[in-house]
């Protein structure tokens, strides 16, 4: 079955910053379950986002993930939609790609009985039932709940509101990566969908020689008696209030922070980065070197703002951390209960402190959920849906 991929995070993203989001370990899953890349349709852009593509090639080494993904995006065929400039981009941001997307349809076959439609964002909900009427079977993947987003305008969230509505109408199959959002969909718009969260592929070992973070992190680190990172985003949602607590009572430990910044979002962090020697932020790595860089760490952190600067999302980062048997310490988030017998789930810097301070002695076992949390585990239901489209 040929594939017509729609992700949120496009194939700007992926290939300028080779990390490999949850959309694309989708596509990576749906073509491991026969499915054919045919067709990538990006996300709407004028001059005012325009983007080049900058492909990196040391971000995507040989025997990855990540090159895999990158060698089927370059076999597909690709649709931009582009406009010079639309004044809906000033007053609604990302609502304005609801009928921007749609300016695809022109380069689109009328009979698409042989294609699939993955997409995970709300806002090509117009486009994908347009591609329904033409015969395309449609898997909408709920990735967060945009509904709920901090930092979306008001304009944003009504826009992923109608577009939930209209792709669950549709879809002939549809998940959602946390319950929270699974619960929201049944509520409001009364459909069930299935619960699908994130998950891993079997870390394989590349050659980091030459990547700057990893040389900048190991050299640091030597100045300390604990490392402690994070590997994410930056934005609303990190708890930069308990990281400045955490690096004032531990001034003989290191806390690594890696990721990009989300636009507006990180003053009051930056600040607290700023006035804090113990703390280090460095660039988004390439996600083909994330068990590189984690072997780094003695202690892993998920300091997420817990309360009205969350997100319904499902933390990948959790499982990720899970692979490499370090402690873990994060703080309680609604995604992360279940496993409160295996890591630390506090906010409190006294109990972080003592994590820290023990580190070098705990041994972690986590095989109680590392086989359940591949992919092809978390994703079954899905790749049985697809076996039967």
């Amino acid at each position: 079955m040929k594939l017509i991929f729609i992700p949120f995070q496009d194939q700007y993203c992926f290939e300028n910053d080779g990390i490999l989001t949850r959309e694309y370990a989708m596509l990576k899953l749906l073509l491991d379950a026969g499915c054919e890349l045919d067709l990538v349709i990006n996300k709407p852009r004028t001059v005012l986002d325009a983007k080049a593509i900058n492909c990196d090639l040391r971000n995507f080494p040989e025997g990855s993930i990540e090159s895999e993904v990158l060698a089927s995006l370059d076999s597909a065929e690709v649709i931009n939609p582009k406009r010079i400039f639309s004044i809906r981009q000033i007053t609604g941001k990302r609502a304005w790609w609801v009928d921007a997307y749609l300016d695809a349809l022109v380069d689109l076959s009328n009979d698409l009985s042989d294609c699939v439609i993955y997409t995970n964002t709300p806002f090509a909900w117009k486009l994908a039932k347009e591609l329904k009427t033409r015969g395309a079977k449609v898997i909408f993947d709920s990735m967060d709940n945009m509904m709920t987003y901090p930092h979306f305008w008001d304009s944003e969230r009504a826009a992923a509101k109608e577009g939930y509505r209209e792709l669950l109408a549709i879809a002939d199959y549809a998940c959602a990566n946390s319950q929270r959002t699974v619960d929201c969909f049944k509520e409001i718009f009364g459909k069930r969908v299935d619960l699908l969260k994130n998950g891993v592929f079997a870390p394989r070992k590349v050659n980091a020689g030459g990547i700057g973070q990893i040389e900048a992190i190991t050299e640091a680190k030597k100045k300390y008696s604990c490392c402690a990172g994070f590997v994410g985003k930056f934005g609303l949602r990190i708890d930069h209030k308990l990281i400045d607590g955490l690096a004032k009572a531990n001034p003989n430990s290191l806390f690594v922070f890696i990721g990009p910044e989300l636009s507006g979002q990180c003053d009051a962090f930056n600040k607290v980065v700023a006035e804090n020697s113990n703390i280090k932020k460095l660039p988004a790595i390439p996600s083909a070197y994330l068990y590189t860089v984690l072997d780094l760490f003695d202690v892993l952190m998920i300091p997420y703002s817990v309360g009205k600067n969350e997100n319904s999302g499902d933390p990948l980062k959790l499982y990720q951390y899970f692979m490499t048997g370090k402690p873990i310490a994060c703080t309680p988030i609604r995604e992360v209960g279940e496993y409160s017998d295996l890591i630390l789930i506090s906010n409190d810097v006294a109990d972080w402190t003592r994590l820290l301070i023990s580190s070098h002695e705990i041994k972690q076992n986590y095989t109680s959920v590392s086989n359940s949390i591949f992919w092809d585990k978390r994703a079954s239901r899905l790749l049985a849906a697809i076996s039967n489209m």
